[in-house]
């Protein structure tokens, strides 16, 4: 079973980031067993693997995005940003130094989040930082991701819905004042900053881990290769 706690750190320009922190408690009888997974199966499959980690993992930490849910700030320009990384490294030294970590730190995610913790483990680097598992992250953001896939313009719901999704007011209160309006209701669309960038080129391969594959060190589980979707 999971406990929730909240957990409020400070990140990057004393901004507080929020996190909720699960601790394990492992119970064999309702883990399935192991089994090889290859790119090829359902991501659905990632739950299994997860359900044995926790026999290795003593807690994990949910962290909301600088600007969404309960962090504060306002919301980030667009996905990947420089900003986001530089928080996403300050939390891994912070749970590195917490009192339920002993210091070794892994990321997992599915797409988005599987972009981060690719990203960490590739272009970041942070000491405490031990390994990863990504399910269906992206190596070229330009091509890969869910943007211009294969150099083609894709909209589908989550363009049209992420930014909704943004404005949500932070829980558990869902405050809706002027501070919640100027902060994330003002905000400058993400499609309309992607149509400025319709060519491969700097703006996507700067967070694009194909350039900096002799960075990729760390141990790694990838779950349905680098496509996203």
């Amino acid at each position: 079973m999971l406990q929730n706690a909240l957990m409020r750190s400070t990140a990057a320009e004393s901004v507080k980031n929020a996190a909720r922190w699960y601790t394990f408690r492992f119970h064999p009888e309702i883990v399935a067993p192991k089994r090889v997974l290859s790119k090829l199966e359902n991501w659905f499959y990632a739950c299994v693997t997860i359900g044995n980690a926790a026999k290795h993992v003593k807690s994990v930490a949910n962290v909301d995005i600088r600007g969404t849910g309960s962090s504060e700030d306002v919301l980030i320009e667009r996905e990947y940003t420089s900003q986001e990384l530089d928080d996403g490294e300050r939390v891994v030294e912070l749970l590195a130094r917490h009192s339920r970590s002993n210091g070794r730190v892994g990321m997992h995610g599915l797409s988005w989040t599987a972009f981060n913790s690719l990203m960490m483990a590739t272009l970041r680097h942070p000491p405490a930082l031990r390994a990863i598992f990504a399910a269906h992250g992206s190596e070229d953001l330009y091509k890969n991701d869910i943007h211009f896939m294969d150099g083609i313009l894709h909209q589908d719901e989550y363009i049209l819905s992420v930014d909704h999704e943004n404005a949500l007011p932070a829980p558990p209160q869902y405050i809706m004042d002027e501070k919640w309006i100027k902060e994330r209701f003002t905000a400058r669309p993400w499609i309309d900053v992607y149509l400025e960038h319709q060519l491969d080129g700097e703006f996507w391969q700067k967070h694009s881990i194909k350039y900096a594959y002799e960075n990729f060190t760390l141990p790694a589980y990838l779950l349905a290769g680098f496509y996203d979707g």
